[in-house]
């Protein structure tokens, strides 16, 4: 648990708000036809296959940090935790991480 001021306890079945705002450009407009009858997926089916896709496709340190800090680790905790020298090193790690979900699931949305 991150100490921040505003960190909010959430129960382990609820999707990560963090994870899904970063990721909401994947997902179709409001104005897109393919809504008219129903969401294509729902917040907790998209995070349950983000999360499943990237526990298989990320190597294990890296899959480590992004975990943690969907969880609301900053990047100086998971510099200390992965024991990397600084914490810029674990942003690039969360930052690599996302970039490959945008580009797995932005292939996927285009279709």
């Amino acid at each position: 648990m991150s100490s921040r001021l505003g960190a909010a306890e959430r129960a382990a079945d609820q999707p990560n708000k963090r994870m899904l705002n970063t990721l909401a450009s994947l997902l179709p407009a409001d104005d897109d036809h393919r809504l008219a009858f129903r969401p294509l997926m729902t917040n907790d089916q998209l995070a349950r296959e983000l999360m499943e896709y990237a526990a298989t496709a990320l190597d294990r340190v890296q899959f480590r940090a992004l975990r943690r800090w969907i969880e609301g680790a900053s990047f100086e905790e998971l510099a200390a935790e992965l024991e990397l020298p600084r914490p810029q090193d674990a942003t690039r790690l969360v930052r690599a991480a996302l970039a490959r979900l945008r580009r797995h699931f932005g292939d996927q949305a285009d279709e």
